[in-house]
């Protein structure tokens, strides 16, 4: 009977142990993501049936940026004109920005206090191929 009160022990506190690190992944993208960044570049790349065929890189203007606040909006700056303003939320390392009816989900490769890095995928058919396009997005603060 201790043998079984001890595995159940067990199972609840690794249970706790593993939600709760979830929670703090979540708090900690949301309040490491907060703040001003310079975007640097954009790399593009293009599979196709699973090979890569193509990979493009641009640069961006200085001025360029991307700017989450804290009251869970963000501006989204990459050509100098008024910025682009959505909603946005974390959920681990997906990045959610919502602008009216349009949602686009990004995942968080990297966040440090000094880099970011965002990337998003598209996927389709053309003709007999599978096409999948991906964008990545490095800023620095």
């Amino acid at each position: 009977m201790k043998k079984q009160n001890f595995l159940f022990l067990m199972f609840v506190a690794v249970t706790v142990a593993f939600s709760s690190c979830k929670k703090d992944d979540d708090e900690n993208n949301s309040a490491k993501i907060v703040g001003k960044w310079n975007l640097k570049k954009e790399v593009e790349k293009e599979y196709k049936n699973g090979q890569l065929i193509e990979t493009d890189e641009y640069s961006y203007e200085a001025g360029a940026y991307v700017e989450f606040k804290s009251n869970g909006t963000v501006d989204w700056n990459d050509d100098g004109s008024d910025p682009e303003i959505y909603s946005y939320r974390v959920d681990g390392n997906k990045l959610t920005l919502i602008e009216d009816d349009d949602t686009d989900v990004y995942t968080i490769e990297e966040l440090t206090s000094s880099k970011l890095v965002i990337s998003e995928s598209d996927e389709y058919t053309e003709g007999n191929d599978k096409i999948k396009e991906v964008y990545q997005y490095v800023m620095e603060k």
